[in-house]
């Protein structure tokens, strides 16, 4: 199963509890571990200033279409 593909099954409602397989190379059984589905959100963060004559500093830590989803 690719990545987009696992992420597509675990893209539920929020607070939906969902069981994690995991089969790693060289361990007797998958890892299983029980995770509950939420809305992470993240506070935008930037700096900015000027660093010198001309020139002006903007860093963005958090760059995505929705802010504050999963």
């Amino acid at each position: 199963m690719s990545l987009n593909d696992a992420v597509k099954i675990m893209r539920v409602s929020p607070a939906v509890k969902i069981l994690l397989t995991i089969v790693r190379e060289g361990e007797e059984a998958p890892l299983k571990l029980p995770i509950t589905r939420d809305i992470i959100k993240v506070k935008r963060r930037e700096k900015r200033g000027w660093l010198e004559k001309g020139l002006w500093l903007l860093r963005i830590s958090v760059f995505n279409r929705e802010q504050g989803t999963v």
